[in-house]
């Protein structure tokens, strides 16, 4: 059950990246998918967006001082010419022309306004069928309809020229204006539009309410909404029909100008078709005939459509439009209802979607704990998708290799669209919940050359075999690369060079003799990207940055490396000593020690002196540099690119080493933007 906590929507809303339009300074832009229109169609009377966005209050309102002269303004802040008022033409977008306070000549009575309905007295007004309320209570500054109708516009409309009106029509006094204190329901007097440029406002939150998370409540076609980036919303002071699965069950709700609804309690629905809650025959309340259809099984096998109520009968289920039957374990068996109860204890057919299990490893730094209900007992939603019903809640913990930031409870919902409610936001924001650190174990290394024995893997827990596709099956070891980030590998720019995103992947152990059938193991790449300035014949600045369709998953021998970057004592390269981890043909880590000797001009490259004659071979491209940083970490300064001396022909080896350095502000610029520009996050 949705609890109708206070939603204040700050500032923008973020939700979705569908591309937009880019409008020229002749246009405006709809809020609702970004479509260009000319800025003079904007506050002219006639929505040509969507959802009307160019001619909401929030877009028209404007500050008395800037109001046009012999103009008349519809409480939506719409100007029109006089001839328009009082023709039986409605020209205002909210009827403003047109209503009584406005169009009487006579003197106005309350029962002039036509809003008596089915109340007992000309005294009242009708809210809603049933529901009454007394003349004094209207247009008070409080809502006393559960649709807020006594204090809207057709009731509440004071005509005036020249002064300012809140949206309800109500006068505000100038001097109340831009004052930092909402005096309008609406928040009109506190507008970004009528306000900005007045001296010391200061503009707040944006006066709205949000479509219930959760999705079992959401606005009918009642309901004058308005939409940005996919997210629904109503202005404070506007009212809000909202419905549950079943047609019958809708509550009305009104937003306030502090961003809550005025009705903060829980709605509580109760089924009261007698053919479907067990009065007139087996109890159906998830039933909706829009899902699911119901066949009556008659003697001799054949079946009949048939609605509830359900009595004396065998019947069978079948769910509409991709819904899933729940039981599911009872999709495909004759049910039998006698005397008002199902012969299957707890029986309650019902046709639903059900959330997408695979959305909730999507969250990289965090892993799903999932529950029937806020409360409920545990399931295995790895075991059995059809647990992954309606309410279902999904608490995420930090995962291995992550420390938690918050003491808060991270939960998302599954809500009656299938639709994880909340798992976007919290992958969005995931890096402020939970940290990970780069690797920064200090060890004695052990040097051994290529043919040497294993350096523990655990030494060197950033590096990953990079490997290129032989056949349409198989890979094999090319390269080697350094991981960076969760899902961004750095090695150089010539092995990538000639490739396509889906001839290459990534491994978490290597063989530099091995040949690979691809299997989930193997992480599939996004996008390769070359540094800009990489020279393809001299290979100057030899730097390229692959990108994984998923994240690492991180372990005590996987690990991203530490960047030398935002360093209390900034790292010198000359004369640094280093090692260099890449693969043996055997497929184990092994590590040469050295120094760097010079730093290249010009070139973004620097020279590596090996210790004890030993080389780097054919397949140690990309391998990183690491040198020593800070008081307990390692860092990559630069990997490894080419000799510029004679190679070995029999062993394709060199001791004369040249290494791309990373250390360059705009090179730390390229690939801290690759780290943090590519996100991984459902779009549900």
């Amino acid at each position: 059950m949705f609890n109708w906590k206070p939603f204040v929507w700050l500032a923008i809303l973020v939700i979705g990246c569908d591309a937009a339009e880019v409008c020229n300074d002749k246009e405006w832009q709809c809020e609702e998918d970004g479509k260009c229109i000319s800025f003079d169609d904007r506050c002219n009377g006639t929505p040509d967006c969507e959802y009307g966005s160019d001619e909401s209050f929030a877009e028209c309102k404007a500050h008395p001082g800037y109001m046009e002269r012999g103009k008349f303004y519809c409480a939506s802040g719409v100007a029109m010419i006089d001839a328009v008022m009082c023709n039986n033409i409605t020209d205002c977008p909210d009827g403003t022309d047109e209503l009584p306070q406005l169009c009487v000549v006579d003197v106005l009575r309350f029962k002039d306004l036509k809003v008596q309905g089915m109340c007992n007295s000309s005294e009242e007004m009708e809210c809603l069928p049933g529901e009454c309320v007394h003349q004094y209570r209207t247009c008070d500054g409080r809502i006393d309809c559960s649709n807020g109708r006594d204090e809207s516009l057709e009731v509440c409309l004071d005509p005036c020229k020249g002064c300012f009106q809140c949206a309800n029509g109500v006068k505000v006094d100038e001097k109340h204006i831009c004052d930092n204190k909402i005096d309008c329901l609406d928040g009109s007097d506190e507008l970004f539009n009528v306000c900005d440029g007045e001296k010391n406002w200061v503009k707040g939150p944006d006066m709205i309410c949000i479509e219930p998370p959760g999705g079992c409540y959401l606005f009918t076609n009642n309901t004058k909404f308005h939409s940005k980036n996919g997210t629904r919303f109503v202005y404070a002071n506007q009212p809000a029909e909202l419905q549950c699965q079943r047609k019958n069950h809708t509550v009305w709700n009104v937003c306030m100008n502090d961003g809550s609804w005025h009705n903060p309690t829980n709605p509580v629905f109760a089924n009261r078709n007698p053919d479907t809650n067990g009065t007139n025959g087996c109890p159906m309340n998830w039933y909706n005939n829009e899902t699911m259809i119901i066949y009556e099984i008659h003697e001799g096998g054949y079946s009949t459509i048939t609605e509830p109520p359900i009595h004396n009968m065998q019947v069978k289920f079948e769910c509409r439009n991709n819904y899933y039957f729940l039981p599911y374990l009872s999709a495909n068996d004759t049910i039998i209802c006698h005397n008002k109860h199902w012969i299957i204890e707890d029986f309650n057919p019902r046709c639903t979607k059900l959330c997408n299990p695979s959305e909730l490893t999507k969250l990289y730094s965090m892993s799903p704990i999932c529950k029937h209900g806020e409360n409920g007992r545990r399931v295995n939603w790895q075991l059995d998708k059809y647990s992954l019903t309606p309410d279902t809640h999904v608490e995420f913990v930090c995962a291995e290799g992550f420390t938690d930031l918050t003491s808060d409870k991270n939960i998302v919902t599954c809500n009656e669209n299938g639709v994880w409610e909340g798992l976007q936001d919290l992958c969005l924001n995931q890096i402020k919940l939970c940290e990970y650190g780069c690797h920064s174990r200090r060890h004695k290394a052990v040097t051994f050359s290529k043919s040497g024995d294993p350096t523990n893997s655990h030494h060197a827990s950033w590096v990953v075999p990079i490997y290129t596709n032989k056949n349409d099956t198989q890979y094999k070891f090319a390269c080697v690369g350094n991981l960076i980030g969760l899902h961004v590998v750095l090695t150089a720019a010539h092995c990538i060079m000639y490739l396509k995103p889906d001839e290459i992947r990534v491994g978490t152990t290597g063989n530099r003799s091995e040949v690979i059938t691809i299997t989930e193991e193997y992480y599939a790449v996004e996008l390769v990207e070359k540094y800009i300035a990489y020279e393809r014949n001299s290979h100057n600045h030899d730097l390229g940055i692959i990108i994984l369709k998923r994240h690492i998953k991180l372990r005590e021998d996987l690990q991203v490396v530490c960047l030398p970057y935002d360093l209390k004592t900034p790292i010198s390269l000359n004369g640094s000593s280093l090692e260099v981890f890449s693969w043996s043909a055997t497929g184990f880590l092994t590590s040469v020690s050295g120094a760097i000797t010079v730093r290249k001009e010009h070139s973004g490259d620097v020279g590596i002196n090996l210790l004890d004659d030993k080389k780097l071979c054919h397949g140690d491209s990309g391998a990183g540099v690491i040198v020593p940083c800070e008081t307990s970490a390692l860092c990559l300064v630069g990997v490894v690119s080419r000799s510029e001396m004679a190679v070995d022909r029999l062993t394709n080896c060199s001791g004369d080493v040249t290494a791309a350095s990373i250390v360059a502000k705009n090179v730390q610029d390229w690939i801290k933007e690759n780290i943090n520009i590519y996100s991984i996050c459902p779009t549900s």
